[in-house]
Protein backbone atom coordinates (compact mmCIF):
# COMPACT_ATOMS: atom_id res chain seq x y z
CA UNK A 1 0.00 0.00 0.00
CA UNK A 2 1.24 3.34 -0.79
CA UNK A 3 0.21 6.05 1.70
CA UNK A 4 1.71 10.17 0.06
CA UNK A 5 2.18 12.56 2.84
CA UNK A 6 1.64 15.95 1.34
CA UNK A 7 4.00 18.80 3.46
CA UNK A 8 2.77 21.61 1.41
CA UNK A 9 2.56 25.80 1.78
CA UNK A 10 -0.79 26.62 2.45
CA UNK A 11 -2.88 26.52 -0.88
CA UNK A 12 -6.61 26.82 -2.10
CA UNK A 13 -8.28 23.02 -2.81
CA UNK A 14 -8.81 24.45 -6.28
CA UNK A 15 -5.25 25.15 -6.60
CA UNK A 16 -3.83 23.88 -9.98
CA UNK A 17 0.00 22.74 -8.04
CA UNK A 18 -2.48 20.21 -5.49
CA UNK A 19 -3.80 19.02 -8.71
CA UNK A 20 -0.36 18.15 -10.05
CA UNK A 21 0.53 16.61 -6.64
CA UNK A 22 -2.71 14.69 -6.67
CA UNK A 23 -1.87 13.42 -10.46
CA UNK A 24 1.55 12.15 -9.31
CA UNK A 25 -0.13 10.24 -6.88
CA UNK A 26 -2.41 8.46 -9.18
CA UNK A 27 0.43 7.57 -10.90
CA UNK A 28 2.36 5.92 -8.33
CA UNK A 29 -0.41 4.01 -7.13
CA UNK A 30 -1.15 5.74 -4.29
CA UNK A 31 -4.43 5.00 -2.14
CA UNK A 32 -4.20 7.95 0.94
CA UNK A 33 -3.21 11.15 0.47
CA UNK A 34 -2.76 12.98 3.81
CA UNK A 35 -2.01 17.03 4.65
CA UNK A 36 -0.40 18.29 7.68
CA UNK A 37 -2.14 21.10 9.39
CA UNK A 38 -3.45 24.40 8.79
CA UNK A 39 -2.85 23.50 5.36
CA UNK A 40 -6.18 24.72 3.74
CA UNK A 41 -7.57 26.83 6.49
CA UNK A 42 -6.22 29.88 8.06
CA UNK A 43 -4.42 29.63 11.52
CA UNK A 44 -6.73 29.74 14.13
CA UNK A 45 -5.82 32.84 15.71
CA UNK A 46 -6.86 34.86 12.02
CA UNK A 47 -10.65 33.68 11.84
CA UNK A 48 -13.69 35.02 13.49
CA UNK A 49 -15.68 32.13 14.42
CA UNK A 50 -19.01 33.80 14.58
CA UNK A 51 -18.21 34.66 10.94
CA UNK A 52 -21.07 33.49 8.37
CA UNK A 53 -18.01 33.86 5.38
CA UNK A 54 -16.12 31.27 7.35
CA UNK A 55 -18.93 29.01 7.72
CA UNK A 56 -19.41 29.01 3.59
CA UNK A 57 -15.71 28.19 3.67
CA UNK A 58 -15.98 25.43 5.56
CA UNK A 59 -18.80 23.48 3.65
CA UNK A 60 -16.98 24.67 0.39
CA UNK A 61 -13.96 23.01 1.34
CA UNK A 62 -15.24 19.69 2.52
CA UNK A 63 -17.20 19.84 -0.78
CA UNK A 64 -13.87 20.51 -3.16
CA UNK A 65 -11.99 17.38 -1.10
CA UNK A 66 -14.74 14.83 -1.98
CA UNK A 67 -14.34 16.10 -5.19
CA UNK A 68 -10.65 15.42 -5.41
CA UNK A 69 -11.23 12.51 -3.76
CA UNK A 70 -13.70 10.97 -6.32
CA UNK A 71 -11.28 12.01 -9.43
CA UNK A 72 -8.35 10.85 -8.27
CA UNK A 73 -9.78 7.45 -6.97
CA UNK A 74 -7.81 8.64 -3.18
CA UNK A 75 -9.03 8.42 0.32
CA UNK A 76 -7.38 11.83 2.00
CA UNK A 77 -6.85 12.59 5.55
CA UNK A 78 -6.81 16.33 6.14
CA UNK A 79 -6.80 18.25 9.24
CA UNK A 80 -8.98 20.53 8.95
CA UNK A 81 -11.88 23.06 10.97
CA UNK A 82 -15.25 22.94 10.95
CA UNK A 83 -17.62 25.29 11.93
CA UNK A 84 -21.42 24.03 13.06
CA UNK A 85 -24.27 26.07 14.46
CA UNK A 86 -21.59 29.08 15.21
CA UNK A 87 -19.09 26.64 17.10
CA UNK A 88 -15.87 25.58 16.12
CA UNK A 89 -14.11 22.50 15.99
CA UNK A 90 -10.61 21.23 15.45
CA UNK A 91 -10.75 18.18 13.66
CA UNK A 92 -9.27 15.56 10.88
CA UNK A 93 -11.28 14.11 8.14
CA UNK A 94 -11.05 11.10 6.69
CA UNK A 95 -12.45 11.56 3.19
CA UNK A 96 -13.79 8.32 1.22
CA UNK A 97 -15.03 9.23 -1.92
CA UNK A 98 -18.50 10.41 -0.77
CA UNK A 99 -18.12 9.14 2.59
CA UNK A 100 -16.64 11.32 5.29
CA UNK A 101 -15.67 10.57 8.82
CA UNK A 102 -14.64 13.22 11.40
CA UNK A 103 -11.97 12.58 14.50
CA UNK A 104 -12.29 15.82 16.39
CA UNK A 105 -8.86 16.24 18.42
CA UNK A 106 -9.60 15.36 22.10
CA UNK A 107 -6.12 16.74 23.64
CA UNK A 108 -5.24 20.59 22.41
CA UNK A 109 -2.40 22.75 22.95
CA UNK A 110 -3.57 25.55 26.22
CA UNK A 111 0.23 27.05 26.07
CA UNK A 112 -0.58 31.01 26.64
CA UNK A 113 1.09 31.74 23.04
CA UNK A 114 -0.19 29.08 21.49
CA UNK A 115 -4.30 28.01 23.02
CA UNK A 116 -6.01 26.43 20.86
CA UNK A 117 -7.72 24.70 23.76
CA UNK A 118 -9.47 27.93 24.92
CA UNK A 119 -10.25 29.15 21.34
CA UNK A 120 -11.79 25.41 20.03
CA UNK A 121 -15.22 24.24 21.01
CA UNK A 122 -13.97 20.63 20.98
CA UNK A 123 -15.52 18.38 23.64
CA UNK A 124 -12.78 17.38 25.89
CA UNK A 125 -13.79 13.64 27.22
CA UNK A 126 -12.23 13.00 30.71
CA UNK A 127 -11.04 9.67 29.25
CA UNK A 128 -10.04 9.31 25.73
CA UNK A 129 -12.06 7.98 22.98
CA UNK A 130 -10.71 5.86 20.45
CA UNK A 131 -9.64 7.90 17.49
CA UNK A 132 -10.29 7.32 13.74
CA UNK A 133 -9.81 3.73 12.94
CA UNK A 134 -10.02 2.59 9.60
CA UNK A 135 -8.93 -0.55 7.41
CA UNK A 136 -6.58 -0.45 4.27
CA UNK A 137 -5.90 -3.65 2.83
CA UNK A 138 -5.55 -5.67 5.70
CA UNK A 139 -3.56 -2.62 7.41
CA UNK A 140 -5.26 -0.37 10.56
CA UNK A 141 -4.83 3.14 10.31
CA UNK A 142 -5.34 5.18 13.10
CA UNK A 143 -5.36 8.72 12.88
CA UNK A 144 -4.88 11.41 15.82
CA UNK A 145 -3.60 14.94 16.05
CA UNK A 146 0.39 15.86 16.65
CA UNK A 147 0.24 17.14 19.88
CA UNK A 148 -2.24 14.27 21.26
CA UNK A 149 1.46 11.84 20.63
CA UNK A 150 2.07 13.46 24.58
CA UNK A 151 -0.92 10.99 26.47
CA UNK A 152 -0.11 7.99 27.14
CA UNK A 153 -3.82 7.38 27.31
CA UNK A 154 -4.66 7.70 23.56
CA UNK A 155 -1.83 5.37 22.76
CA UNK A 156 -3.52 2.77 24.87
CA UNK A 157 -6.62 3.14 23.23
CA UNK A 158 -4.71 2.49 19.63
CA UNK A 159 -2.61 -0.21 21.04
CA UNK A 160 -6.32 -2.04 21.91
CA UNK A 161 -7.67 -1.15 18.81
CA UNK A 162 -4.32 -3.02 17.47
CA UNK A 163 -3.29 -0.30 15.17
CA UNK A 164 -0.77 -0.82 12.61
CA UNK A 165 0.19 2.55 11.53
CA UNK A 166 -0.69 5.82 12.68
CA UNK A 167 -0.75 8.96 10.29
CA UNK A 168 -0.04 12.26 12.63
CA UNK A 169 -0.27 15.67 10.82
CA UNK A 170 1.16 18.50 13.06
CA UNK A 171 2.21 21.96 12.61
CA UNK A 172 5.02 22.38 14.84
CA UNK A 173 8.31 24.35 14.67
CA UNK A 174 11.47 23.45 13.15
CA UNK A 175 13.23 24.17 16.50
CA UNK A 176 11.46 21.45 17.36
CA UNK A 177 12.32 19.09 15.04
CA UNK A 178 14.64 16.89 16.64
CA UNK A 179 12.50 17.10 19.55
CA UNK A 180 10.01 15.51 17.74
CA UNK A 181 12.02 12.70 16.18
CA UNK A 182 12.75 11.50 19.68
CA UNK A 183 9.45 11.47 21.03
CA UNK A 184 7.61 9.85 17.40
CA UNK A 185 10.76 7.02 17.69
CA UNK A 186 10.00 6.31 21.49
CA UNK A 187 6.28 5.78 20.51
CA UNK A 188 6.75 3.96 17.58
CA UNK A 189 9.35 1.20 19.36
CA UNK A 190 6.79 1.43 22.87
CA UNK A 191 3.54 0.68 20.77
CA UNK A 192 4.82 -1.22 18.40
CA UNK A 193 3.23 1.02 15.27
CA UNK A 194 4.61 2.51 12.45
CA UNK A 195 4.14 6.31 13.12
CA UNK A 196 3.77 8.78 9.70
CA UNK A 197 4.29 12.33 11.51
CA UNK A 198 3.78 14.96 8.57
CA UNK A 199 4.65 19.07 9.58
CA UNK A 200 3.45 21.86 8.30
CA UNK A 201 6.26 23.64 6.62
CA UNK A 202 5.28 26.99 6.88
CA UNK A 203 5.81 26.82 11.03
Amino acid sequence: MNIALLQLLPLEPNNGRLKKYLQSCKKQKVQIAAFSEYIFQPFYKEITKDSKDFAKSCAKLLSHLHKLSVSYHLDIVAPILLCEKGKVYKSIALIQGERVQFYHQQRLIGYSHWNERAFFDNVLPNSPKTPLVFEKEGIKIGIIAGFEIHFDEIWLKLKSAKVDVVIMPCSNTFDSKERWRILCQARAFNSSMVILRLNAINS
